[in-house]
């Protein structure tokens, strides 16, 4: 994660423009005479998209994927207390929430998402097909990540609220996605123990 982070900050660092308007832009980057070479600003936002992906795709789902083969249903859908969110409610969040800046505010493709109503559920789902529906999420994701160009980064798009750059909602997708993992590995922790790690391929 600290090489995500790294990069972010490189990005904003060479942007400018008042903060309270969301809007970062970008200064014709120069190479100082005696000093070491600047990073092109084209590999810094290809660097962010790439690792945003992979933070996703190869790091985060996978420690899902390990948490839902051990748990049982019952498991899955447990809460401690009313107002607490159970698993499955939150991979139906993560579902909603991740095509929800992925599709609908970043490629502008209405998903009519009900945000309350991943909380609100208590009817269980079974653990394949919560994994079935985030994996399917998550690809359509991925497939608008890879898409973004390094300009588009700096566009603005509108959400129900407010207008953000695409560079803020790829980092809020990104983190929201990994402060819930790491409920559920906390919550499956609580559970079963000690996380079997993946098996290894052959």
């Amino acid at each position: 994660m600290r090489a995500f982070v790294n990069v972010y900050y490189r990005l904003l660092m060479y942007a400018s423009g008042p903060a309270s308007e969301k809007i970062l832009r970008l200064p014709q980057l120069t190479r100082p005479r005696g000093r070491r070479s600047v990073p092109a600003m084209s590999d810094l936002s290809k660097q962010f998209i790439s690792d945003s992906r992979a933070f996703l795709t190869q790091d985060y789902m996978p420690k899902i994927e390990r948490c839902l083969a051990q748990l049982t249903p019952e498991q899955v859908w447990s809460r401690s207390n009313d107002p607490s969110n159970s698993i499955g409610n939150l991979l139906l969040h993560l579902t909603g929430s991740s095509r929800y800046w992925a599709v609908e505010v970043i490629g502008g493709e209405p998903i009519g998402r009900v945000r309350q109503a991943e909380f609100d559920r208590r009817e269980p789902v079974s653990p394949e097909k919560l994994m079935s529906d985030l994996r399917a999420a998550m690809s359509e994701v991925d497939r608008h990540l890879a898409g973004l160009s390094g300009e588009a980064l700096l566009e603005l798009r509108a959400t129900r609220d407010e207008k953000l750059t695409v560079l803020w909602c790829v980092y809020h997708l990104v983190e929201h996605f990994s402060m819930h993992t790491g409920q559920i590995l906390s919550m499956t922790k609580a559970f079963v123990g000690e996380i079997r790690p993946a098996p290894k391929l052959k």
